[in-house]
């Protein structure tokens, strides 16, 4: 029958198009912006619409450097760059080190991360 079939992880073209609405004009002011990512569409919609002096950086929650051609699968830019020393060994590990981070970044910044 019909039916829209969702990969794993969501990521696909209609899922990359949407992500391309994150970023608001307002948001044209800041030259950095960070992203966690999993499969790759969130960012690559970030990256899509992102404004030319803007610098995109990824930060994988998985080990490994596999997402760069799904990334470039779906943007032809090149403003953006994976940070991949910061997974803490997969999805929704932590440790002590992350802990007091995250709490410092609070203190110092008032974002909850």
């Amino acid at each position: 029958g019909k039916f829209y079939l969702v990969p794993e992880g969501g990521t696909n073209e209609l899922a990359v198009k949407g992500c391309e609405e994150i970023l608001l004009p307002e948001d044209a002011e800041f030259n950095v912006i960070c992203c966690a990512v999993g499969t790759g569409g969130t960012i690559s919609g970030i990256i899509n619409s992102s404004a030319e002096h803007q610098q995109i950086l990824g930060f994988p929650a998985l080990k490994g450097d596999f997402l760069k051609p799904e990334i470039e699968r779906f943007s032809k830019k090149s403003n953006w760059e994976l940070i991949t020393n910061y997974h803490f060994g997969g999805y929704a590990k932590v440790d002590r080190e992350l802990i007091e981070f995250m709490n410092d970044f609070k203190s110092n910044y008032g974002v909850l991360l």
